[in-house]
């Protein structure tokens, strides 16, 4: 039998998936110590496996029997080459993007993606677990407005909202589509605020099993990965990135790197300040509340390793 095992980390989005990936990294002498190796997914330094480009492509049919055989070929490259059995995958766009151009609903291409990672996998595999992080659709909503703002766009909060389909933002059908398609034993649902309520315990728990100790599994916290600046910051950025694509002939992407060199990031660490009252507050207190109706339902619907109470405030360097 194949002693492979996998653990697909595949984010959501803007659940502290890039602080993670740079533990990862970062400890890889740790992990191989308990047969583990995690593949590097470092876009901006050029420095991506060929597994996550393959991942990267997981929204073609499952039925590419060519991509799947490339997969499965890596993943058994990646075992000779390390010598290890298990995989770790941390691959945070594995099942698509939250809001996609040409969707009208979150995560609308997930569960296709869903179906095609599962089919590509060995068929003799001994493991393959996947780890999904949820997030309160409230901050989930912010974060994701602050990377849109970093990308030198010039949408007002309450534009950016209205297109992205906030109606439907509901993690339970994804938690729903990842037990069918995996199975239930194989999935673990992590609400974010409560893994990083005591990140060293939950990389234990959610990860390892407890495999490696937390008492190994220091420093995570001190990763400054995405921090989220005061939302003033975030406005006044959004202000330069349409001045500068009236005034000059830059890319949006260079617009947004500037801004976010020189407007957010001198006051990233500075107490974040909320949206306020008006619309800002009137939409994400909705959002708030439907993920406090909607998080026992995602939570218990498979095995959830980390269930501490409340929504605790999170260390900005984790998000």
């Amino acid at each position: 039998m194949n002693e492979t095992k996998i653990i697909l980390h595949a984010g959501a989005q803007k659940t502290g998936s890039t602080s993670l990936q740079r533990w990862f990294y970062a400890n890889e002498p740790l992990l191989n110590g308990y047969g583990i190796t995690c593949p590097k997914r470092l876009i901006s330094e050029g420095q991506v496996d060929p597994v996550h480009t393959l991942l990267s492509r997981s929204n073609m049919k499952a039925a590419d029997s060519r991509l799947a055989g490339e997969f499965r070929q890596r993943i058994a490259a990646l075992q000779k080459e390390s010598g290890h059995a298990t995989i770790l995958l941390s691959h945070e766009t594995a099942f698509g993007m939250p809001f996609e151009l040409g969707t009208t609903r979150f995560y609308e291409r997930a569960p296709k993606r869903m179906e095609a990672v599962r089919a590509w996998m060995p068929p003799d595999i001994a493991e393959c677990r996947v780890v999904f992080f949820v997030r309160n659709y409230a901050e989930f909503l912010r974060s994701s407005y602050v990377q849109w703002i970093r990308q030198g766009q010039t949408d007002t909060f309450e534009d950016f909202a209205s297109a992205s389909f906030t109606d439907t933002m509901d993690w339970r059908p994804l938690v729903s589509k990842l037990t069918s398609v995996f199975g239930e034993k194989n999935v673990q649902i992590v609400d974010y605020g409560a893994f990083f309520e005591d990140p060293s315990r939950s990389l234990s728990d959610v990860f390892f099993r407890g495999a490696i100790p937390a008492g190994e599994c220091l420093g995570i916290a001190k990763i400054a990965v995405n921090r989220s600046p005061p939302m003033g910051a975030v406005s006044l950025a959004r202000r330069c990135n349409a001045a500068l694509a009236r005034r000059s002939q830059m890319n949006k992407r260079d617009i947004g790197r500037l801004t976010s060199a020189y407007v957010m990031r001198p006051f990233e660490k500075l107490l974040r300040v909320g949206f306020g009252a008006s619309g800002h507050g009137r939409i994400l207190e909705a959002l708030d509340q439907r993920y406090q109706d909607h998080k026992p339902q995602i939570l218990n619907a498979c095995d959830s390793p980390v269930k501490r109470t409340g929504d605790p405030a999170v260390p900005a360097d984790a998000r």
